[in-house]
């Protein structure tokens, strides 16, 4: 009857159900008990396991003990309340050495209770380590030279997060006082609205605990109200506009854009107050910047004198520079007393093209209103609740060169920095999610 137990090769080989599932439940218990040793050697502390997969962390002294002298296991039984307490608290904000109860995961990443936001922290790493849902302010560039000058204003600057498969967007993340920030850029070579509208769109996906926005660059100015090169213009809203005007390749507007959130709204009239009362921190927070990154030299007020010419004066040879244009042309305008820049509010046009013309601009601004010309901000403010802040690095003529462009960004960049350090971060985190705010549309 041997043969009857025989098993042809024609006949699929039968195995248990149980076996691959024994054979990964086995393979993840070592993983997780290497990792048991090496929290065990990094933090001093005896470790014990608990359900579910997570680890407990005493402060019982050093991990190796003489014989007869190790700590007992945390008595406390899964499913007790206090274990079922801090089940549902949520991540660490950061790892304290010295805290009574840490527990780690099994990728070795700390958790403890701390309000309600959530870090975490790599053990293997030099710096903190946070996670996608800590950060709730967006940032976005169109330039590198935006980009740097965003990062410049951080107060601490953090280790980057994996990067997520959906997401073709590069970040820098960091601090700007108790706000957690998220700073992107579009792709070098591509601007406009539909770029930035993208680039807008991948960060709300991968970081989904943003409340609001911030596009922050350069643009060309309007010269009415004593508007100057290294000024910033704010983009506000008036009865006839949100606050950004978006146009059409004629110039033409096409629709009626949001208006930037109330939180921030808020914040710019506070901080219009305190300027009233004291001036603005710009020069300041400018020199903060650049004791930071003495490299960053191109962002400091250039040398070369803010020229404005008539609108109809057309500029010559060579591109680049006014060294051959006939200053008898120029605009006297009464020297400032201070090299301290000016903040101007109202709407700023946006298009896809960039204006190069002084008579063209002058049209449009009489139609418009307008005090500035941009290219990304249409593509923002309708999905991305954001304020447009711009520092004016030329005046939209043919004269318009890049000499300014790097005090410029600095400047609009600062302004946002002085911006954010008047919002609590209680009002960030009251304000609606996003996602949340578009759902509900």
């Amino acid at each position: 009857m041997a043969h009857q137990h025989r098993i042809h090769r024609s006949e699929p080989i039968r195995t248990t159900s149980w076996v691959p599932s024994c054979w990964k439940r086995i393979s993840h218990c070592l993983l997780s008990t290497a990792r048991l040793h090496i929290i065990a050697r990094v933090t001093g502390k005896s470790v014990s396991r608990q359900s579910y997969g997570r680890i407990h962390i005493e402060n019982r002294g050093p991990y190796r003990q003489k014989s007869g002298n190790k700590p007992e296991d945390n008595k406390q039984g899964p499913d007790s309340n206090s274990t079922r307490q801090q089940e549902a608290k949520p991540l660490v904000q950061s790892l304290n050495p010295g805290s009574r109860n840490t527990t780690y995961n099994a990728w070795g990443h700390s958790r403890t209770t701390s309000g309600h936001r959530t870090r975490t922290h790599s053990l293997g790493a030099s710096s903190r380590m946070f996670s996608y849902q800590d950060y709730t302010v967006g940032w976005i560039c169109a330039l590198a030279i935006e980009l740097a000058a965003a990062k410049g204003m951080l107060d601490e600057v953090h280790t980057d997060l994996p990067a997520r498969k959906f997401d073709d967007n590069t970040y820098i993340l960091g601090r700007i006082g108790s706000h957690n920030i998220v700073i992107t850029c579009l792709p070098a070579g591509r601007y406009g609205a539909i770029t930035a509208a993208t680039v807008a769109t991948r960060m709300l996906l991968t970081f989904q605990s943003i409340r609001f926005g911030l596009m922050v660059g350069i643009g060309g100015g309007v010269p009415i109200g004593d508007i100057r090169l290294g000024d910033i213009v704010v983009g506000m809203p008036t009865p006839q506009s949100g606050g950004v005007l978006q146009c059409d390749a004629y110039f033409e507007r096409t629709s009626t854009l949001n208006k930037p959130p109330v939180v921030l709204l808020n914040a710019v009239s506070k901080i219009k107050a305190q300027h009233i009362m004291n001036g603005n921190r710009i020069p300041q927070i400018l020199a903060d910047m650049l004791t930071a990154y003495p490299l960053m030299r191109s962002s400091t007020k250039p040398a070369e004198p803010d020229k404005l010419f008539h609108a109809d004066y057309e500029h010559k040879n060579p591109p680049g520079s006014c060294s051959e244009c006939d200053e008898r042309h120029l605009i006297a305008r009464p020297p400032r007393n201070s090299n301290t820049p000016r903040i101007h509010y109202g709407p700023i046009a946006s298009a896809n093209q960039v204006v190069k013309s002084g008579i063209l601009r002058d049209h449009l601004a009489r139609r418009l209103g307008n005090l500035c010309f941009e290219m990304e901000a249409a593509g923002l403010m309708d999905n991305f609740p954001c304020l447009v802040i711009r520092g004016i690095s030329d005046y939209a003529d043919s004269h318009k060169n890049d000499h300014w462009q790097g005090y410029a960004a600095a400047t609009a960049a600062a302004y946002a920095k002085e911006l954010l350090s008047v919002i609590p971060p209680e009002e960030v985190e009251n304000e609606l999610l996003v996602s949340e705010l578009y759902s509900r549309l």
